[in-house]
């Protein structure tokens, strides 16, 4: 690839060193001491594309050559349906500009030179001005080179416009029409014979004897029209339907790749709107990709990006906990959970709590919902216990004398008050005993009756029974 280069006074010229390689945008200014060849060559690589060069004062301008196989009295790049290694084809040559005048050491040979090579488009070029009576040679010569293609170019006030040998055949040089696009010719000659060869179409209004009628100024590649043979629109190729995962409020970045092919421009640039990279709300949006070839001919295809949020919330729930019970139900501050998304701020949070709890495990189940429906569960676990043993606040006996002191068995009755924060307590008598015998001279009747006997010691200061009481409330603490 030559891009951008300045090369002056016989410093060297530009060679087409690839297939497919392109020569644009340099400037090949020879001076008063030219090179003895061609500004450009692109021999025997296929499809190079010229454009937009500057070549002042030299031997030749620019050359694309190949080599066709001479076999059976014929030129081709066929033989016995094999294709030959060096013939060359469909080389673009565009917006250029040459200017070869006449010098003393040498005279100008073409500004472009087609040997040997088919299907080379030739538009948009400033061959003008070429000034040399003594050569035979035309601005464009053509030697061998069969279904060129010349429009749109300036070929105005040169000596020889065309020239062609009798092997070139079906190249076409368009006129002016609006609707085909054209040269510009003016006086000249040279063309008219090799016009009226056999398989070449040339301008209607050139006429023989070599006489050009067309005069409408040349301005620019594409001012004037399009080729004529250009009449399809390029095909645009893009992706199927794409479905991306929202990333934020936004949407998502989303990228992708389009191509177009023209039959005439080949491979064109690809304008969408929204443009690859961009970013996409949520939802469908459909992408528009439009193309124009060199003729005006439009292409367009469409497809959609659809971005969707199908991802929960994040959510943190509070710890476990555990709580002494009040009551039946117990009032528990049970803490508070937070969510984020990545579309939606301010996920709504709710959970299934009781606004009170009974004794025991409680599972309590915490969502997170987004805008777009989607939701995150978590459970948190609230136990209620119940670890405070009743309170009792008084104890009697009735009665609370043995009298008379006989020996005989009394019957008791213990009366108990206790409470407790969950239920009633049940109380029963634990143990009985005396500061004589101990534990004897009691027998049991109930949960809160004893049978005592009315009995003493005749050296003591008298017997005291001590009566022990025991509460438990409905989860068994006492």
């Amino acid at each position: 690839m030559a891009v951008g280069i300045d090369i002056a006074s016989n410093e060297g010229s530009i060679a087409a060193g690839t297939t497919g390689n392109i020569i644009s945008g340099n400037t090949i200014d020879f001076g008063d001491a030219p090179g003895a060849g061609y500004a450009i060559a692109a021999q025997y690589h296929e499809a190079v594309t010229i454009t937009g060069n500057t070549i002042i004062s030299n031997y030749g301008g620019i050359l694309i050559s190949g080599i066709k196989a001479h076999a059976n009295g014929a030129f081709s790049c066929q033989v016995l349906g094999v294709t030959q290694p060096y013939c060359v084809n469909n080389h673009v040559v565009t917006d250029n500009t040459v200017t070869l005048a006449k010098i003393t050491a040498h005279r100008p040979i073409a500004a472009l030179w087609l040997q040997q090579t088919d299907g080379t488009t030739v538009t948009g070029n400033d061959f003008s001005g070429q000034r040399d009576p003594g050569s035979n040679w035309g601005a464009i010569t053509m030697h061998n080179s069969d279904d060129n293609t010349v429009y749109n170019n300036n070929f105005h006030d040169n000596t020889n416009q065309v020239g062609s040998d009798s092997l070139s055949t079906g190249n076409v040089f368009t006129s002016t029409d609006s609707t085909i696009g054209g040269n510009w010719w003016d006086t000249w000659d040279g063309i008219a014979d090799d016009c009226i060869v056999v398989g070449n179409f040339c301008d209607p209004l050139i006429l023989p004897g070599g006489i050009g009628t067309d005069f409408q100024p040349w301005t620019s590649a594409f001012s004037i029209g399009a080729a004529p043979s250009d009449a399809n629109p390029p095909v645009v190729s893009v992706l199927a339907d794409i479905t991306e995962e929202a990333t934020s409020g936004a949407g998502a970045d989303v990228s992708f790749s389009t191509s177009a092919e023209d039959d005439v421009d080949g491979p064109i640039s690809v304008l969408c709107t929204p443009l690859s990279g961009s970013t996409f709300p949520l939802g469908d949006t459909t992408v528009n990709c439009t193309v124009t070839d060199q003729a005006g001919n439009e292409g367009a295809a469409s497809f959609t990006v659809s971005v969707e949020d199908t991802t929960g919330p994040a959510l943190t729930i509070p710890a476990d906990g555990t709580e002494e019970a009040t009551g039946e139900l117990t009032s528990v501050s049970i803490g508070t959970a937070t969510a984020t998304d990545l579309v939606d701020a301010n996920p709504v949070i709710t959970n299934d709590a009781p606004a009170a709890f009974p004794l025991g495990a409680t599972d309590v189940e915490w969502t997170a919902t987004d805008d777009s429906g989607n939701s995150t569960s978590a459970t948190q676990v609230v136990t209620v216990e119940d670890t405070t043993p009743p309170e009792i606040t008084d104890v009697t006996a009735d009665p609370s004398d043995l009298w008379p002191v006989n020996n005989k068995m009394k019957s008791v009755t213990v009366t108990v008050v206790a409470t407790d924060a969950i239920a009633s307590p049940n109380c029963s008598i634990s143990s009985v005993t005396n500061n004589e015998t101990g534990d004897a001279d009691a027998e049991q009747t109930g949960d809160l009756t004893v049978d005592l006997k009315a009995s003493r010691s005749g050296n003591g200061s008298g017997r005291v029974y001590t009566i022990t009481v025991e509460c438990t409330d409905g989860t068994n603490v006492s």
